[in-house]
């Protein structure tokens, strides 16, 4: 038997107020747990806490270096007005003496060297290697070998 419709509509805002109230309720709930966890462990030490006595470690009893090593006075630095690098007329460049005999004066121009010539090739050796790498790379794989052993095909 249908419900008469007010009475339909009149429960449906009695369980909207309660699901409102139960949802904010578990909202409210969630955030202050949320807020609970990250707060401090609540902890009270029964460690007495010492005191600090006068006189506290000083290291005024050292000098610093920079009292005790002399340091030179450097000249007054003015920068040159030119763009460019003046050309340098001190050592060590200005005492560049050329070796004498020349270093290069026995440069002629020498015969070429005859090419070598490439070594004769082992074709059996060449093949007895392929085939050993082969089995290696295969592990040593029977199956392997005896198709190596065997051509495939009728002669």
């Amino acid at each position: 038997m249908p419900l008469d419709p007010a009475v339909e509509a009149a429960k449906r805002k009695a369980m909207a107020k309660v699901f409102e109230k139960t949802q904010r309720e578990m909202a409210a709930a969630t955030d202050e747990l949320a807020i609970t966890r990250r707060l401090p462990v609540p902890y009270e030490s029964n460690e007495p806490v010492p005191e600090v006595t006068l006189p506290y470690p000083m290291d005024q009893h050292l000098v610093e270096s920079k009292f005790l090593v002399p340091q030179r006075k450097l000249p007054f630095f003015v920068a040159a007005d030119v763009k460019q690098n003046p050309m340098s007329t001190g050592k060590p460049w200005a005492s560049f003496n050329p070796t004498v005999p020349s270093v290069l004066s026995d440069r002629s121009p020498k015969k070429k060297a005859p090419p070598v010539a490439a070594p004769a090739i082992d074709e059996e050796m060449w093949r007895t290697r392929h085939n050993e790498w082969t089995l290696q790379k295969n592990a040593y794989n029977p199956d392997i070998a005896s198709q190596m052993r065997c051509a495939g095909r009728r002669p």
